[in-house]
Order: structure tokens, then C-alpha cells, then sequence
């Protein structure tokens, strides 16, 4: 083989090497954007089908895995415009974390940032708590049905689809659940995910204590929440009958009420729960092994209960604008299938209750005063626990979940005038503050006047004006910069490559044309002018 025949694969191999170096570069730095999900077509197996007609009979027992896709991927065949199924990550055995979105107005990642805010449902976070699995499901069909056919919540649901986008995650640790027995009301069989690791204890902590290795399950939740702004949120248990709220650490890790700057909020909202349960506002579950246990009014806060680090509820609360509870559904984990039913007339007027929360917020949109829309705009409201900021989301929109009575609310953005505005908040409404413009820091002269510089030359004295100040260029100047000449080299080797291969083939070519021409020379005399 010549030489020639040697180099060309390397050629090959060379341009496909700067290329990957050039898009590596280009993905690196976009490695802190937001996280792009899909909603994944129906599969359509014949095995995999389940007629609209015989949606009463999925009820009757719990879900495993493949039944649980099922049912979300037939929801979303039954009702497209309503339903959206999409992946936020995979376990650590490969199984999907999916998530179901149900909106009435505009479902998936163009409707994201639309003006309404988005409110999640998680379940399952320890396998062998799987009642709140089970009732995610059926809560899905049943907030869709209420809005095709009359239900006794038909009202109250169609406003909630109409004015929020509710996400559901049925199964945050589907592995855990994969190993556990139906029947067993406490025990740890399951509880963990494959890795045997307990999911809530291994978000970052406020107080920086080790949670060891961040799981898949874990990440994929953090990068849920980075990409969707939402305002509130439930995180469904077993083994006790309780709405929990944050904080759920100490800094002494000693077992002691731990109050947030909202604590108001998050006992109104345990309180909504609570209440709206048939028994859980009592507080006398009396669950075992500590029957003797009871929460005034079936609520408590989570330090003051026992203490936890690396829970999911604190982390969302502290990195997220999303206010999030750890619902307890009942003293036995994983009750026989014949309890469900049960289980679900319990918890369906609570479930509604709590999302209808939403709708008693402070809201708005945040603005420049031309008009124009503001990236990272902090919304401050201060309490006598102290204050918690929240942010708009990148069209400006902003809620803010607050309790009856007056409220003072700071609008701040970098390079603009702090804004203060005093609201009320009614039982059960929002006030919406519309439009509200946030005005430009006037630019300030500070420090010692500038003394022009002079320069003594042969000709006199010359004014050269006040010294020039080098503008230094920003970090993302760089970036860009040394992008665009990573970019352009890349161009000018691949393009130098291909005139040096052009010019070699044109040699070839050429010396070719020569060889062919003697050649068919010779045979033109051997057979007489005639070429075969």
C-alpha cells in the first residue's frame, strides 16, 4: 500500500479528533445550564396497552415497575394535551425516574416559563414505603378524569389544572421498591436504593455535614428542581401519620424545634394537610414501636421530632424557591393491596387541599423600567425568624407562598433601585402585584477628582486630558474569546488539510492522466483504433 493510502485514514482520524475537541469545548461550557427533559413517546406494545374503558381495574393492587410505566405512558395516549411523561434521571440499576406533568393549558418545556408556577409530588423516596406510590398514580388519573367527566372535585381540580402545572414522581427510588415485600409495615428491607443508601439523608446539609456520595436518584431530583422553578412541593412516607416541616437539622444535632424564617407558611401548610385528612389532625396515630407518640393537631416540625441531616424538604426549601413537607400516610409502610382503597378516601380530599395552597400566594412580574424582563431578580420577605429570599424565574415571574395578613415584600437585582412593596394576603387568594418595574442604580461620581495629565515637550506644555483607564475584560470575555480562536483554528487546520489533500489528489490526477494516456496509446496500435 503506498503511502498515501496510509495517511488518508490518519487525515480522516485527525479532522474528527478537532472536531470533538472543538464541540467538547463548546459542551463545557454549558455544563452548568439547565438540563434539557424529553417526554418519551408512547411505546404502544400490544402487551403494554390498557384500554380507557378498564381504568377502575388498575387499582386493585400495586404497581412494579413495568405496570407503573404503563400507566404513565397510557395517560399520556389518552390524553396528550393534558399529560406529559419525561425522565429527570435513572437509578442506579438503570430504572427511569419518571416524571408525569398535567396541565390544562400547555404542557412541557415551551410552557415551562409561561406564568404559571409548578407544584410537585414525590413518592416513594424509601422502596418499602409504598402507599403514596400507589395513591400518585391514582391521584394522576383521577385529577385528568375530574376534568373530562363530573367528579365531586371536578371544580377544584379544573382551576388547579388551569392556574398551575403539577408534576408527579411516583417512584423516586424504584430499585428499593423492586426488593420489597408487600405486607411488611416497618423493617428496612427496601428502604434503601441499591446502593444501600438512605435518599433522604444524602442532600448537601445546611451545616455542611457529610452525607457521603451523591446518588443518581439525588442528583437527578437537584437537577429537577435547578430546571423547574417550582413553588411548592410534598414528599411522601410511611410508617406514622404526621405532616412534617422544615428544619428538620439543628446545628447541635440535638433534637430541638427548629424554626425557618417561614415557619408560619409551613405549619399553615402541614395544617391544610392535617386537617383536610380524617384522622391525622388528631395526632393520635399511635404507631409503633412508639405508640405513645402523638403530634398536636397532626403536624410537628422535623428537628423537634427526631433530627435528620441531608433531608430532601430542607434542601428544597434552602436551594430552590420550592416550600416542601414530608407527608407520613399511615403507621404501616407497605400495606396489603386490600387497604388501599382505604388509604386513597383518606388522603384524596388532603392531597387536594394541600395543592390548592398555590392559589394564596403574593405573585407578579418582575421587570426593568423600559419594560424589558430581568435575570435573577431576589424576591426578600422578612419575618421575625428572619428573612428567605426566593428568585423570579428567567421571563421575571415570581410566587410567593404567605400567610393570612400583611406582608412586606423586597425586590432586589444587581444595578437596579431595591424596590418595597406592602401587601395584604386574603384566606385563600393571591394578590397579584402585576407588573412591577424595577428602576436602574443612578450612576454616581466618587472619589478625587481627576487631574488632567500634562506632558512637558520642546514646544511647551501639552494637556493631555485625564489618564486613560484599561477596561478589563470579564471572565465570560475570555471564555467567548478564546472559544472563537479555538474555533477558528480548528477552521484553519481543517480547511489547510483539504487544500494539501486537493493539491495531492490533483497531482495524482494528473501523473494518472499521463499513465492512461501511453496505456490506451498502446492498445489503440495493438488493436487496430479499436478499444475494448
Amino acid at each position: 500500500m503506498e503511502a498515501g493510502g496510509v495517511l488518508e485514514p490518519m487525515r480522516g482520524a485527525t479532522k474528527v479528533v478537532l472536531l470533538v475537541v472543538c464541540f467538547s469545548y463548546l459542551a463545557l461550557l454549558r455544563v452548568n445550564s439547565d438540563p434539557v427533559f424529553y417526554g418519551p413517546e408512547p411505546r404502544g406494545d400490544d402487551d403494554a396497552s390498557l384500554s380507557s374503558g378498564g381504568w377502575s381495574d388498575e387499582w386493585s393492587g400495586y404497581h412494579n415497575f413495568t405496570a407503573l410505566e404503563m400507566v404513565l405512558f397510557q395517560l399520556t395516549v389518552d390524553f396528550p394535551d393534558k399529560a406529559r411523561v419525561y425522565e429527570i434521571g435513572t437509578s442506579v440499576q438503570g430504572r427511569e425516574l419518571w416524571a408525569l406533568e398535567l396541565s390544562a393549558h400547555g404542557i412541557g418545556e415551551e410552557h415551562k416559563d409561561d406564568g404559571r408556577p409548578h407544584i410537585k409530588y414525590v413518592a416513594n423516596m424509601h422502596g418499602n414505603e409504598a402507599v403514596g406510590r400507589e395513591l400518585m398514580l391514582r391521584l394522576a388519573y383521577y385529577m385528568i378524569e375530574s376534568t373530562v367527566n363530573r367528579t365531586e372535585d371536578s371544580d377544584a381540580i379544573t382551576m388547579l389544572m388551569e392556574y398551575a402545572h403539577i408534576h408527579i414522581l411516583a417512584s423516586m427510588n424504584p430499585d428499593g421498591f423492586e426488593n420489597s415485600t408487600e405486607g411488611q409495615c416497618d423493617g428496612a428491607q427496601g428502604r434503601y436504593n441499591a446502593n444501600g443508601v438512605d435518599l433522604n439523608r444524602n442532600f448537601p446539609d445546611r451545616f455542611n455535614r457529610s452525607q457521603g456520595a451523591i446518588q443518581p436518584e439525588t442528583a437527578s431530583v437537584i437537577g429537577w428542581l435547578r430546571a423547574t422553578p417550582f413553588a411548592l412541593s410534598a414528599n411522601f412516607h410511611g410508617g406514622q401519620l404526621v405532616a412534617n416541616y422544615p428544619y428538620d437539622s439543628t446545628a447541635s444535632g440535638q433534637v430541638a424545634y427548629a424554626a425557618s424564617p417561614d415557619d408560619a407558611v409551613f405549619r399553615h401548610l402541614a395544617s391544610t394537610y392535617a386537617d383536610a385528612h380524617p384522622t391525622m389532625h388528631r395526632g393520635e396515630a399511635n404507631c409503633a414501636p412508639a405508640s405513645n407518640r402523638s403530634f398536636a393537631g397532626g403536624i410537628t416540625n422535623g428537628a423537634k421530632w427526631y433530627v435528620i441531616d441531608g433531608g430532601m424538604q430542607d434542601y428544597n426549601y434552602l436551594h430552590s424557591n420550592s416550600f416542601e413537607l414530608t407527608i407520613e400516610m399511615g403507621c404501616c409502610k407497605y400495606p396489603n393491596a386490600s387497604e388501599l382503597q382505604q388509604q386513597w378516601d383518606n388522603h384524596r380530599p388532603a392531597l387536594l387541599a394541600y395543592l390548592s395552597t398555590i392559589l394564596q400566594t403574593a405573585k407578579g412580574r418582575l421587570v426593568s423600567a423600559d419594560n424589558h424582563t430581568l435575570d435573577q431578580v431576589n424576591v426578600t420577605v422578612k419575618s421575625e425568624n428572619g428573612t428567605h429570599r426566593t428568585t423570579a424565574t428567567r421571563n421575571g415571574y415570581f410566587w410567593r407562598l404567605l400567610t393570612v395578613g400583611e406582608h412586606t415584600l423586597s425586590f432586589s437585582a444587581t444595578g437596579h433601585v431595591t424596590l418595597t412593596r406592602s401587601i395584604v394576603i386574603q384566606q385563600g387568594e393571591s394578590f397579584d402585584l402585576g407588573l412591577v418595574a424595577l428602576t436602574v442604580t443612578p450612576k454616581t461620581t466618587t472619589g478625587p477628582t481627576t487631574v488632567p495629565k500634562t506632558t512637558t515637550t520642546s514646544a511647551g506644555t501639552l494637556t493631555t486630558g485625564p489618564p486613560r483607564r484599561r477596561r478589563l475584560l470579564t471572565a465570560g470575555a475570555w471564555v467567548g474569546i478564546s472559544f472563537s480562536m479555538l474555533v477558528l483554528a480548528c477552521v484553519i487546520v481543517i480547511v489547510a488539510m483539504n487544500l494539501r489533500k486537493f493539491s495531492n489528489k490533483r497531482r495524482a490526477y494528473s501523473q494518472m492522466g499521463s499513465v492512461k494516456s501511453v496505456a490506451m496509446g498502446g492498445i489503440g496500435q495493438q488493436h487496430s483504433g479499436r478499444l475494448y
